[in-house]
C-alpha cells in the first residue's frame, strides 16, 4: 500500500524548506525580528516533518516509529512557540515577553517529558499512519500550535489594509496556510478516522502549498521585474 502519510509529511516539508529558506535569506538581507522569527518556526516545523515521513520509509518497526513520532513532535512544538513569540514581541511589554518565552520553552519540555512517560501508540492502516499520542499530549500539543496560528492571522489581518499589493497576497496565502494547517494538524495529534486522516493530510499539503506558492510566485515576479 502506497505510504500516504510518509509522502505527504515529505513533501510537507519540503515546501516548507523552501519558505524558511527564503526567509533565511530575507532575514540575512534585512535582520527584521519578525523574518528571522518565521525563518527558525519554519524551519523547526520543516525538520519535524521529514522526522514524521522518512523513518516509515525506512521500517515499519512500531518499536521505532513512535520514538520518531515523540521527537517530531517536540521539534514541531520548539517550532510552534517561534510563531507563538512573532505577534507577543509587539504585543507585550519586554520583560513580559522574556517571561512569556521561558515559560513557552518549558511548555515545551514538559511536552517532552510527558511523551517519555506516555509514548504514542502508532500504528499503521492502509498506508496511513495513526499516530496516537497519549490524550493529554495531543491535546496540549494541538492548543498550542491553534493558538500560535491564531495569533498570527490576527496579527496579518491587524497589518493587512496597510500592506503593499504582492504583500496582500503573500498574507492572504500566509492566512490559508495557518488556517488549512491548523486544522489538518489538530486532528492529526488528536484524532483516528482513517477517512478524516487523509482529509487531514490533505489539508496540511494544501495548506504549506500556498506558502510554498507564495515563494514561487514572488521568485517568479523578482525574475520578470529584473
Amino acid at each position: 500500500m502506497f505510504p500516504i502519510t510518509s509522502w505527504s509529511f515529505i513533501l510537507d516539508g519540503i515546501f516548507l524548506s523552501v519558505f524558511s529558506y527564503n526567509r533565511f535569506r530575507e532575514y540575512g538581507r534585512t535582520s527584521n525580528y519578525v523574518t528571522g522569527q518565521y525563518f527558525f518556526a519554519s524551519f523547526y516545523v520543516s525538520i519535524a516533518f521529514f522526522i514524521y515521513g522518512l523513518p516509515s520509509l525506512i521500517t515499519d518497526d512500531l518499536k521505532i516509529l513512535p520514538v520518531f513520532a515523540g521527537i517530531a513532535l517536540v521539534t514541531n512544538a520548539i517550532g510552534f512557540t517561534y510563531f507563538f513569540l512573532i505577534p507577543l514581541n509587539g504585543w507585550l511589554r519586554p520583560r513580559t515577553y522574556i517571561l512569556a518565552k521561558y515559560g513557552l520553552f518549558l511548555f515545551v519540555a514538559t511536552l517532552a517529558a510527558v511523551l517519555i512517560i506516555i509514548p504514542p501508540m502508532t500504528s499503521f492502516n492502509a498506508g496511513i499512519i495513526h499516530w496516537r499520542f497519549g490524550p493529554i499530549v495531543g491535546i496540549l500539543a494541538a492548543i498550542q500550535m491553534d493558538i500560535a496560528f491564531m495569533l498570527n492571522i490576527i496579527l496579518l489581518r491587524t497589518h493587512f489594509y496597510h500592506l503593499k499589493q504582492l504583500s496582500v497576497l503573500n498574507a492572504i496565502l500566509l492566512i490559508i496556510t495557518f488556517t488549512l494547517a491548523g486544522l489538518g494538524g489538530t486532528y492529526q495529534y488528536v484524532g483516528d478516522s482513517y477517512p478524516l486522516l487523509v482529509l487531514s493530510s490533505i489539508s496540511l499539503c494544501v495548506g504549506i502549498g500556498a506558502i510554498f506558492f507564495s515563494v514561487i510566485r514572488g521568485g517568479i515576479a523578482r525574475l520578470f521585474n529584473q
